[in-house]
């Protein structure tokens, strides 16, 4: 604190009009009382927001809600630039459609009660690090062209960053959310850091937009973390990051890297469901993080999560596959049956290959019978048995027996070669239906 007599200043400012009065002060008064403290303050060099300070609390605002601070519409090109740092605001403070064309400097500024930044430009920096607000701060629509600096704030109450717009860096880290912090459909163009954060109640993210990194690294959810539909453009980090009632990331688009969530505590309540990975390229860190999503599906026996998780870290093996055998198989495990997901794929494969198959073998057939008598019956039940036989799968190699169908040994080597690739499509097949249908049991009955 300093020993600068203020009173003077005061009673002098307030001799204009214009200013209105110590106790119910014009907006105007608001602008240049502020200009006044910055200008003041650098030349005895003391604390800046020391006279705004001083005045704010030797004349609060009044029972009828008058000498509350306005600064709206506030233009720094046209009012000049005011340093707000230190500045405490015991009240409502109106800053909606303000224009700060130079940096915005909040940092370690009080707000005691609404703070409201609804639909402000900030052209330049917009510094509220250390800032504390004790009750709402909204800054719903507001556009941050340069970088916006949250670090180490305080938030006591809602906070409102619906709809706004970080062109450049936006720093969060360190802040503190008490109440629900909501960034619904939010726009971050670059890194988006929100590390060590906590949020103690709800915070919204969902249709939030990442153009770069999201860092919430160490980052405390206490309550519900609700990512949902939101687009990651770049790298998602979640590592050390603790979730402790419920995190949602159905229905997010991934484009790069699917999230890391490596040493992050994961809640039971955790969705991930429907989601868009599928333009992310092949990487080993891709891999191990849909094995960890899969894996904690698996301890909260959410067994849908833990199939659709196994399908992404089976596509990444496939990708990162170097023996052309072993792609070989998974192309034709993911083509014939989503890997083992789809019970339509395998059954259409099976027909096509069953008709296809037989149709050869009667072809070739037809070339060689030889009928010891006239058609009959016994003819019709030969052909019968080469349609039908490897319909169902069977453990057994046994050549068919055709009493009235006669093969030399080339037709009869080559007809029993196309048989038994029959049967051989024929288990694999049903195998892969069968699997199918246990998987979605599994996933009708709970696990």
């Amino acid at each position: 604190m300093t020993d600068f007599n203020f009173a003077p200043e005061l009673e002098k400012f307030f001799k204009n009009t214009a200013y209105g009065t110590p106790d119910n002060i014009t907006r105007d008064g608001c602008i240049v009382l502020a200009l006044l403290d910055n200008r003041l303050c650098v030349q005895n060099n003391i604390e800046n927001g020391t006279l705004w300070n001083y005045w704010r609390h030797k004349y609060p605002v009044t029972e009828n809600g008058n000498n509350y601070s306005n600064f709206k519409n506030y233009e720094a090109e046209k009012h000049g630039y005011i340093n707000f740092s230190h500045f405490d605001f015991d009240e409502y403070v109106d800053f909606s459609g303000a224009t700060f064309a130079e940096r915005a400097s909040f940092s370690r500024a009080t707000f005691t009660k609404l703070a409201d930044f609804n639909g402000v430009t900030f052209t330049k920096l917009a510094d509220f690090s250390g800032a504390t607000f004790a009750e709402m701060a909204d800054f719903s629509g507001a556009t941050f062209a340069e970088m916006a600096d949250f670090s180490g704030a305080t938030f006591a109450e809602r906070t409102n960053f619906s709809r706004a717009t970080f062109t450049k860096q936006a720093d969060f880290s360190g802040a503190k959310f008490a109440e629900m912090a909501d960034f619904h459909r939010a726009a971050f163009i670059e890194w988006a850091i929100f590390s060590d954060v906590t949020f103690t109640k709800l915070a919204d993210f969902s249709g939030a937009t990442f153009a770069e990194m999201a860092d919430f690294s160490s980052a405390t959810f206490a309550e519900m973390a609700d990512f949902s539909s939101a687009t990651f453009a770049e790298i998602t980090d979640f590592s050390g990051a603790e979730f402790k009632k419920r995190l949602c990331l159905n229905h997010c688009t991934f484009k790069k890297l699917p999230p890391c969530l490596f040493d992050a505590t994961l809640c039971e309540d955790f969705t991930a469901l429907n989601c868009n990975f599928k333009a992310i390229p092949a990487d080993d860190t891709a891999k191990r993080a849909y094995g960890k999503i899969k894996e904690h599906y698996a301890k909260i026996k959410n067994t849908q999560g833990e199939l659709e998780f196994a399908v992404y870290e089976l596509e990444q093996e496939r990708l990162l596959e170097k023996r052309q055998p072993n792609r070989f198989f998974f192309n034709l495990y993911k083509h014939t049956a989503h890997y083992g997901q789809s019970i339509l794929r395998p059954l259409c494969y099976y027909l096509l290959s069953f008709v296809l198959f037989k149709a050869i073998i009667l072809m070739c057939v037809a070339d060689i019978i030889h009928f010891d008598t006239a058609i009959n019956w016994h003819t019709a039940l030969d052909v019968c048995k080469i349609i039908f036989d490897g319909f169902m799968p069977s453990v057994t190699s046994k050549p068919l027996e055709l009493g009235s169908i006669v093969m030399n040994g080339q037709a009869e080597f080559w007809f029993n070669i196309l048989h038994a690739i029959q049967k051989f499509f024929s288990i694999v097949g049903w195998f892969l239906i069968a699997l199918a249908m246990k998987n979605l049991f599994k996933i009708r009955s709970g696990g």
